[in-house]
């Protein structure tokens, strides 16, 4: 039985490069602001329109990174350990830049 499998994986050989699909930033953007309207609007709080566009900022960034990644890992390359670095520098701040906003607005909501 064994060395039926071990056959099976000689003869077919191939190795299956998954493709992986990009991150359109517009579109992500959008559900985040869906979500936070939810909770209240930004608009009305300078403070926190700062905030966003800090938050574009970095989801931009973040995007752009990984995009790169995906490109090279679809030709079959593998990305370098500074674009994983710098992906999980900018995921953490759009995390922070998220939470930030939608605590601030749940406060100004209960006042």
């Amino acid at each position: 039985m064994k060395d039926e499998k071990k056959k099976k994986r000689k003869t077919t050989g191939k190795v299956k490069i998954e493709h992986f699909n990009k991150i359109n930033k517009e579109e992500v953007l959008k559900s985040i602001r869906k979500s936070m309207d939810k909770e209240g609007n930004i608009r009305k709080h300078p403070d926190l329109m700062k905030e966003w566009k800090s938050l574009q900022t970095s989801m931009g960034l973040f995007t752009h990174t990984y995009n790169d990644a995906v490109t090279s890992r679809n030709k079959g390359k593998s990305p370098g350990v500074a674009v994983s670095l710098l992906m999980k520098n900018y995921k953490r701040d759009s995390e922070r830049h998220i939470n930030k906003i939608l605590s601030e607005l749940k406060k100004r909501k209960k006042k």
